[in-house]
C-alpha cells in the first residue's frame, strides 16, 4: 500500500482499474493515518469523542465532510482542511529512521524503574506519525496497537514533522522484552519495527527521562562508509533460466511480474530469488534482503560497489540474527556456510563465513587494496545448507 500511495495519490489509486483489495487497503491504512495525525493535534480522545458522538447522532445517514469539517472547527478549533487536501491529493510519504536505541534500569524516587531511549528521524518532506508500544518480559502475547490495555506506559505516540528528529524518553515500571514502533503510513518496510531486549543494565547516576526533546536534524550517513543494500541498483539477483509448469501456464509470453516482498519459508526455500522483508535485515527505510534454495547450482547474488579512490578498504557483510527471522523449531535447520568471492586489484579470494554462529550486523570478510571505480562482491551457491541470503555489503577505506 505505502508503495502504490508514494507513486499516486489516494484520489487516483482509488479511480484505478487496479485490484479492489489493494484500494481497500489503501482507504483503511491512509483512513487510520489520517486519524492519529488528527488526534495528535489535541487532547487525547476529544478527537474520538466528537467523531462517535457525530456518528451517534447520525445513525442510519451518510455524514458529509462538510459537517465534520465544520464541528471540528466549531467544538475543538481544528481546521483539518489542509490536511485533507494533503491526504487526498499528496504522494509524499514520511520516512522514518529509528537510531540508538537502549533500555537500562534507571532510580527514581525509591525505586528501580526502566528507561528506554531512542532517537527518531523523519527524512521526508511531509509529517508523519508513528506509534510506540512494548512488550513485557513474561507476556504470553504480543500486544497489539490498539490494545494496550490501561497501563499508558505501554503506549506513546509521537508527531513528527518534515525533516525533524527527535529523542524519545519513555519510563516503564515493567521490564520490557520487545519495542515496537509502527510508522503507520510512511516508506518504510516493514511497517512495524521491532527490537529485542537484552538483560539490562543499572545506571545509578542516570536521571529518568519520559518525554520528547527536539535535537538536531542531522545527516545519518556515515563519512568514509560506501554501503550498497539488495534495494539498490548496484545489487543484482542472478537467476539461472528456470520456471516451475504453474509460472509458465499463468505468465505465458508476458514474462516475470514485478517482483513483490514473499513470506519467509526456512522449511521450503524458493528455487529463484525472492525477496523477503524484516526489520532485522539492513536497511535505509525498507529493511528487505534477497533469498534462495541451496542446492549448488549457478545461483548468486553480486553487488557493485563504486570506489571513488583507490586503496586499501575493509569488506564487510551483513548477517541478520537468525533467531529474529525464525522461529523456535525452525532454528534447528542449519544455514550452513555463506560462500563470498571479493573481486580486487590482486585477484579473487573466496571467503567462507558460518551463518549460523555469525554475530548480528555487520562481519568483517577482509581488507582488500582496490583502484578507483568499481568493486564487486559476489555470493556464490556452494552453501551445503538449506538457503542462502544477500543483504548488504559495506566498504570502509582505511
Amino acid at each position: 500500500v505505502s508503495r502504490a500511495l508514494r507513486d499516486q495519490t489516494l484520489t487516483a489509486l482509488l479511480k484505478s482499474p487496479r485490484d479492489s483489495r489493494l484500494r481497500t487497503d489503501a482507504v483503511q491504512l491512509s483512513g487510520e493515518y489520517l486519524f492519529k495525525m488528527l488526534e495528535s493535534e489535541r487532547a487525547p480522545g476529544q478527537v474520538s469523542g466528537l467523531l462517535i458522538d457525530l456518528v451517534e447522532a447520525h445513525r442510519f445517514s451518510i455524514v458529509r465532510d462538510s459537517l465534520l469539517i465544520r464541528q471540528l472547527q466549531q467544538q475543538l478549533d481544528l481546521d483539518i482542511r489542509p490536511a485533507l487536501q494533503v491526504w487526498q491529493e499528496g504522494k509524499s510519504l514520511p520516512a522514518f529512521k529509528v537510531r540508538d536505541i537502549e533500555m537500562y534500569r534507571v532510580q527514581d524516587g525509591d525505586r528501580l524503574r526502566y528507561q528506554v531511549t531512542f532517537l527518531l528521524y523523519n527524512r521526508a518532506e511531509v509529517p508523519g506519525i508513528v506509534e510506540i508500544a512494548f512488550r513485557a518480559r513474561g507476556e504470553g502475547r504480543r500486544r497489539g496497537f490498539g490494545d494496550f490495555g490501561s497501563d499508558t506506559d505501554l503506549a506513546r505516540t509521537v508527531r513528527l514533522g518534515a525533516r525533524e528528529a527527535r529523542e524519545i524518553g519513555i519510563v516503564l515500571d515493567s521490564e520490557p522484552q520487545m519495542i515496537q514502533i509502527n510508522t503507520v503510513l510512511a516508506e518504510n518496510l516493514p511497517r512495524v519495527f521491532t527490537q529485542r531486549f537484552d538483560d539490562p543494565e543499572t545506571r545509578r547516576k542516570a536521571q529518568p527521562f519520559d518525554g520528547e526533546k527536539a535535537i538536531a536534524y542531522l545527516d545519518l550517513e556515515n563519512p568514509g562508509e560506501i554501503v550498497v543494500d539488495n534495494e539498490d541498483s548496484g545489487f543484482e539477483a542472478y537467476n539461472p533460466p528456470y520456471r516451475s509448469w504453474l509460472k509458465r501456464t499463468l505468465l505465458g509470453e508476458r514474462g516475470e511480474q514485478e517482483e513483490t516482498y514473499e513470506r519467509f519459508r526456512s522449511w521450503r526455500p524458493p528455487n529463484q530469488w525472492e525477496m523477503i522483508k524484516n526489520a532485522a535485515f539492513f536497511g535505509d527505510y525498507v529493511h528487505s534482503a534477497h533469498y534462495i534454495r541451496s542446492d549448488g547450482g549457478p545461483k548468486k547474488a553480486i553487488w557493485t560497489v563504486p570506489l571513488p579512490d583507490a586503496g586499501t578498504y575493509d569488506v564487510y557483510i551483513y548477517i541478520i540474527d537468525k533467531n529474529l527471522l525464525t522461529n523456535r523449531w525452525e532454528r534447528r535447520n542449519e544455514w550452513g556456510t555463506f560462500n563470498y568471492t571479493i573481486h580486487h586489484d590482486d585477484g579473487a579470494e573466496d571467503i567462507n563465513l558460518d551463518a549460523d554462529s555469525a554475530d548480528p550486523g555487520w562481519n568483517l570478510l577482509g581488507s582488500y587494496y582496490f583502484s578507483q571505480g568499481k568493486a564487486v562482491v559476489e555470493l556464490v551457491d556452494r552453501s551445503g545448507g538449506k538457503l542462502i541470503i544477500a543483504d548488504a555489503v559495506k566498504f570502509i577505506k582505511r
